[in-house]
């Protein structure tokens, strides 16, 4: 019998499902249990990839003829990451650190895998991430304009605020995964959304208007969680994407972006009327940007300095939240790039950067198909300058799902190149008298 559920669309649905169900049962592992999803992925997928191989003893050899340079590099990167338990306890790191960083950013990996499967659904992948964004995002407006007093205590106890008050709670909206993990979800899905605006599906149904009220939707949540990262990464998204939609890629007239300006200003301008408050916090937000460098430069130089190997780094884990009670221990507390090249060294952080390099090269190739996946990997790099979003369980999945598709795009191109290629032989040839 085939099995319709496929846990890789469901993961953020039950990792969402899983967040909210830690506002009531305080033992309940959110990270724990979404890795159980994702391994319940893999080993779906893997499944799946078996049964489409009519001699099982050929497995091996089809899945390696259909390997390419990046995948390998991918897979090599994970592999690294995989054993690099064996220099953080040599250096005396416990093994748990280890463990509970494995499981948040590079078991995420395994999406890069599905996302070039064949019985991988893009359309469907992102559907069900955008509904899992909804969820969250209903979840943490209506917990942050209610505020009850559990809720405050939830963020007290998770260490998100500094006193347990509905004031306190205010500030910015926590949700119920942290601010920094909402404001990069809600940039992600804003991306996505851009997907769905000219899905030629969705443009002939009734439901065309959706993506964009999406769009929007996630917009507010950025906002409404008041990192300085997340504001000015989905900023720029929206100039990117007005950028390639309108004048490169030229999919709708430009009398459009003259039009989203005008409606853009106007807006402005009532916000500084009749909200004069919100606008003074948010602008304040952004001016104060270029300062977090160097609030942060200090911890950068002082982890760089004190790293136990050059071309191995410390082990992954080494850097993170959870090695702040060990002696010696250097944590990036933001900056989730420098924390990666503390912990992977130069080898390791050398792969991750060839990785990103090709799928920005990759994309920028063929942006009519990689545009969205592009503004997904992109935003997550740029966020990580100063915040640690590539060490978040919840915002990896989608960043390595966007790597995979651009992967997958450029080898269909491929394969459509090659195909038409060997077939030129048995096309009848034509000059100017006509077909001979």
């Amino acid at each position: 019998m085939k099995i319709k559920v496929k846990f890789s669309e469901l993961y953020y649905t039950c990792a969402v499902i899983g967040y909210i169900l830690t506002l009531f049962f305080t033992g309940f592992r959110p990270g724990v249990f979404g890795a159980a999803i994702i391994i319940l992925t893999t080993l779906q997928v893997l499944l799946s990839e078996f049964a489409n191989v009519s001699e099982k003893s050929k497995l091996a050899g089809a899945i390696i003829s259909n390997v390419s340079l990046l995948d390998a590099v991918v897979a090599l990167y994970f592999v690294y990451n995989l054993i690099s338990f064996i220099w953080l306890t040599k250096y005396g790191y416990p093994f748990s650190i280890y463990a509970e960083e494995f499981v948040a950013s590079i078991l995420p990996i395994v999406f890069y895998f599905i996302a070039i499967s064949k019985n991988n659904n893009k359309t469907e992948w992102y559907k069900k991430f955008l509904y899992a964004v909804i969820l969250l995002g209903v979840v943490s407006i209506l917990l942050y304009a209610i505020a009850p007093q559990f809720y405050c205590d939830y963020l007290f106890r998770w260490n998100y605020i500094s006193k347990a008050d509905a004031s306190t709670a205010r500030v910015r909206m926590e949700s119920i995964t942290g601010s920094t993990v909402l404001s990069y979800l809600g940039v992600a899905a804003m991306a996505i959304s851009s997907f769905f605006m000219f899905d030629k599906k969705v443009m002939a149904s009734k439901n065309k208007i959706l993506p964009y009220i999406m769009f929007v939707f996630s917009l507010v949540l950025v906002f409404m969680a008041n990192g300085r990262a997340g504001m000015v990464a989905a900023l720029l998204v929206i100039v990117y994407l007005n950028y390639i939609i309108i004048f490169k890629l030229k999919l709708i007239s430009k009398k459009f972006f003259y039009v989203e300006a005008g409606v853009v200003l106007v807006c402005i301008a009532i916000m500084c009327i009749v909200t004069p408050g919100i606008v003074a916090k948010f602008s304040a937000r952004l001016v104060s940007l270029p300062g977090a460098v160097g609030q942060r430069s200090e911890q950068w130089i002082a982890a760089a300095n004190n790293m136990k190997g050059a071309w191995l780094g410390n082990g992954l884990g080494a850097n993170g939240h959870k090695a702040l009670p060990i002696e010696g221990a250097h944590v990036v507390a933001d900056g989730g790039l420098v924390k990666l090249f503390c912990e992977e060294g130069c080898f390791g952080f050398g792969l991750f950067v060839y990785i990103m390099l090709v799928l920005c090269i990759k994309s920028i190739k063929n942006l009519e198909d990689n545009y969205a996946e592009l503004a997904v990997i992109a935003t997550a790099i740029l966020m990580s300058i100063g915040s640690n979003i590539i060490a978040f369980q919840l915002c990896m999945p989608v960043f390595w799902y966007a790597a995979g598709i651009i992967s997958s795009n450029t080898r269909m191109q491929s394969d459509s190149l090659k195909y038409a290629f060997q077939n030129r032989k048995n096309m009848p040839e034509i000059n100017e008298g006509g077909a001979n």
